[in-house]
């Protein structure tokens, strides 16, 4: 009875022990779960600030901009905007600028393309040098004989100009006009070149009068005229 009675006494106490026990342990995951929960929290939250104040660790090449307060990465040269991001920099959309007909030089936040330059304006004597890509704008130059001095694309080339009398000083090219001799100083040098072709020709015909002269006088030494062989044919007689 005494091995009865203790055993029935024991028994609530072990009950007891094992409930106290599994309470203490729900207890224990319950502070756990809840501990983790705040961490986890702490991740998540510093992870979506990390995504809004550092996006070009998320893979913006050529930078970001803001778009209703989300900040979204830039597209590339040559490209536009087809999509704006709404939740991350990454879920935007970026579409090619048409070739030879528009471009982009720079990274963009712009949903068009710039239109290219135009060389085949009329009157405007323009030529292409440089073909319209999507990331770079044609360039322009001059036809033959026409210039242009401005240091952006040519819109119009003028005429080069021509040097009459004076002379070319620098030819005209297809980024400055025709450099002529200075008019005073030009009509300098041109007289100056005719009285020295004119010394040159006097000399040349007194040189060849000089020589003939000079023949003629020998050829008279050596063979006496004929009034001296009659004067001489009298004397005999």
């Amino acid at each position: 009875m005494e091995l009865g009675q203790l055993g029935a006494r024991d028994e609530p106490e072990a009950r007891s022990t094992t409930k106290n026990k599994s309470t203490d342990g729900m207890g224990a995951v319950m502070i756990l779960g809840h501990i983790w929960g705040r961490q986890g929290a702490g991740r998540v939250g510093k992870r979506t600030s990390s995504a809004l104040t550092e996006a070009p660790n998320d893979g913006c090449a050529d930078g970001t901009y803001q778009h209703e307060g989300v900040t979204c990465c830039l597209c590339g040269p040559g490209q536009k905007v087809l999509k704006h991001c709404t939740r991350n920099p990454n879920d935007g959309e970026c579409g090619f600028c048409e070739e030879g007909k528009t471009y982009r030089e720079e990274p963009t936040s712009e949903t068009t393309c710039e239109p290219c330059d135009s060389c085949s304006h009329p009157n405007a004597n323009l030529e292409v040098v440089e073909q319209c890509t999507t990331s770079r704008n044609s360039k322009c130059g001059c036809q033959k004989d026409y210039y242009c001095d401005s240091k952006e694309s040519c819109v119009v080339c003028h005429s080069c100009k021509t040097c009459e009398s004076t002379g070319v000083k620098i030819a005209c090219n297809g980024t400055s006009n025709t450099v002529c001799y200075d008019s005073k100083g030009g009509n300098a040098g041109t007289i100056a070149g005719i009285i020295i072709s004119i010394v040159i020709i006097l000399g040349v015909i007194g040189g060849i009068l000089y020589w003939k002269k000079k023949k003629g006088k020998t050829n008279g030494e050596d063979e006496p005229d004929s009034e001296e062989l009659e004067y001489l044919n009298v004397s005999a007689v």
